[in-house]
């Protein structure tokens, strides 16, 4: 979810993966790597990527919880919601990973019993004395 809103917004403003990982301070592998949902940013990466994207923070993480910016009693909160809605992206992806696992450990127990299958099938029958 986050991967492809990051990557979405970033697409729209024209900016590729090294351009924006310089105006943030971070290489390049760095964006990729949050695109692809392998790693998230922290609550601060997270607040300057919406800032330098010119989006809210909630449009990046596909929130539907309006975030605002008063006084540090509500940046406290902003990061305690933040950091759940990040927790809850990350538990999306590794159920997505889970489930891809899961299906490719299937595909291989499938494979193994058709090759098996078809191993016995091909061998001329023996017959007992």
């Amino acid at each position: 979810m986050f991967g492809d809103n990051l990557k979405k917004v970033r697409k729209e403003k024209g900016l590729s993966q090294e351009a924006l990982a310089e105006k943030i301070n971070v290489v390049r592998q760095t964006i990729s790597k949050w695109e692809k949902g392998l790693s998230i940013p922290d609550g601060d990466m997270l607040i300057k990527l919406s800032q330098v994207l010119e989006v809210p923070v909630e449009t990046l993480l596909g929130s539907k919880v309006p975030l605002e910016n008063t006084n540090a009693v509500n940046q406290a909160i902003q990061f305690q919601i933040i950091n759940s809605l990040l927790e809850n992206s990350q538990r999306e992806g590794a159920k997505m990973s889970g489930i891809m696992i899961f299906g490719a450990f299937i595909s291989l127990i499938g494979a193994f019993f058709s090759v098996a299958l078809m191993t016995l099938a091909s061998r001329p029958a023996r017959h007992s004395p």
